[in-house]
C-alpha cells in the first residue's frame, strides 16, 4: 500500500502532467523499483524473520515442513517405489497402504530404527490394502475404474515383491478404513470389477485375504486400526492458536470446537466410521497369529472420546485424517497379539 501512494504521487502524477518523462522522474521512477525488490530480498535474507510469530506459529510451520511421507505414489503410478530411499536393503519391516500408511510411516521408521532395522515403504494414494476388493477413485484421466485396476495391481506386485524378499518379517497394513456405505469399495478378480460391496464385509475379507498371502509366505502381519474420525482440522487450528484476532474471532463466535488441554470432545468426531473400525478390530482378535495395533485408543480415552489432537503447541494431525510426522512418532507402533 506504502509503495502504491508513492508510485501513484512521483510516478502517476509527473507522467500524466508531462508529455515526455525528464530524468528525475525516471530516477524516481528506478528509485522505486529497487526498493520494491529491496523488500523481498531484505525479508527472504532474514529468512521470512520467523520470530515475528509466536511459538505456536513456529511450531505448526516446522510440524507442517515435515510433511506426511514422501514414498506415495500418486495418479496412475502404480508400480510399487523400489528405490533405496522407500525400500532400504535388509529392511525387516515393511509397510503396505494408502496415504494414512504414507502419514504413519514417519513412526514406523522410527520404530524399525529401534529395533535395529530399516523400513520397506509401498503406499499409493486412495489405494486400501486390500486383496479381491478394491476403491474407485477418480484418476488424472477422470476414469476411476482404470484407478481401480491399477490399486489392486499395486497392492497384487507390492506382495510378491515382499514375499520374494527373505529379509522381511512383519508387514504393516494401514489404511483408512470408510464408512459402512461409502460407495466407492467393490470386488474385483482378474481386472473385472465386479458390484459394490458394504465395507463391512469387503474391508475384513480384503484384509484378510492379503494377510493370509503374506502370512503363507512366513511374514508376521501387523493390522493397523486407523486414526480416530475428526470433522477439525488441527493443523489450522494450531496456526490459529497462533494469532491473537484470528483466535478471538473463532472463540466469540464459536467458529470452531472447544479444545480442553490439546483435546476434542465427541462432537468434533466424525459420525460413520465405527462399524468399519470394530469390524477391522474383531478380525485381529479373531484371525490366529494376525497383531493389531491401535492408534485411536492411544489418542483417544474412554468411552467419551476426548481425544489428543495438539500437543505441546504441536499439532498431531497433517488435517483432518492424516498424521503429523510427530503425530506417527507419538504413537506406539508395537503390536499386539489380541488372540491372547
Amino acid at each position: 500500500f506504502l509503495v502504491a501512494i508513492v508510485s501513484w504521487r512521483f510516478i502517476e502524477q509527473p507522467f500524466r502532467k508531462r508529455q515526455l518523462p525528464n530524468m528525475s522522474i525516471l530516477l524516481r521512477y528506478a528509485g522505486v523499483l529497487v526498493l520494491s525488490f529491496a523488500v523481498p530480498v531484505f525479508v527472504r535474507l532474514g529468512n521470512g524473520f520467523p520470530e515475528r510469530h509466536s511459538d505456536a506459529v513456529i511450531k505448526a510451520v516446522d510440524t507442517l515442513r515435515e510433511g506426511r511421507g514422501s514414498c506415495m505414489l500418486v495418479s496412475d503410478a502404480y508400480i510399487p517405489d523400489t528405490s533405496p530411499e522407500c525400500y532400504p536393503e535388509k529392511s525387516r519391516y515393511a509397510l503396505i497402504g494408502d496415504s494414512h500408511a504414507s502419514a504413519a510411516a514417519n513412526g514406523i521408521v522410527e520404530y524399525a530404527k529401534e529395533q535395529g532395522t530399516t523400513l520397506a515403504q509401498f503406499s499409493k494414494s486412495s489405494c486400501t490394502p486390500l486383496i479381491g476388493y478394491t476403491k474407485l477413485r477418480t484418476n488424472a484421466k477422470g476414469n476411476k475404474y482404470d484407478f481401480a485396476r491399477q490399486c489392486a495391481k499395486f497392492v497384487d506386485q507390492t506382495a510378491d515383491i515382499i514375499l520374494a524378499d527373505e529379509h522381511i518379517e512383519t508387514v504393516f497394513l494401514v489404511g483408512y478404513w470408510p464408512k459402512k456405505y461409502d460407495d466407492q469399495v467393490h470386488s474385483i478378480s482378474n481386472d473385472v470389477i465386479g458390484p459394490q460391496t458394504l465395507s463391512t464385509q469387503a474391508i475384513p475379507r480384503g484384509l484378510e485375504a492379503l494377510a493370509d498371502r503374506l502370512m503363507a509366505g512366513g511374514k508376521t502381519v501387523v493390522v493397523v486400526g486407523d486414526v480416530p474420525p475428526l470433522d477439525i482440522n488441527p493443523m489450522r487450528r494450531a496456526f490459529t492458536d497462533g494469532f491473537p484476532l484470528r483466535r478471538f474471532i473463532r472463540d466469540s463466535l464459536g467458529l470452531e470446537y472447544a479444545l480442553n488441554d490439546g483435546r476434542v470432545g465427541p462432537r468434533a468426531l466424525e459420525a460413520g466410521f465405527d462399524e468399519v473400525a470394530h469390524s477391522v478390530r474383531e478380525l485381529a482378535e479373531k484371525k490366529q497369529g494376525l497383531k493389531y495395533v491401535d492408534i485411536r485408543s492411544q489418542l483417544c480415552e474412554g468411552e467419551g472420546d476426548l481425544c489428543l489432537v495438539i500437543l505441546e503447541g504441536r499439532p498431531l494431525f497433517f488435517d483432518k485424517h492424516h498424521l503429523s510426522a510427530f503425530g506417527a512418532r507419538y504413537v506406539d507402533w508395537t503390536p499386539v497379539n489380541l488372540q491372547e
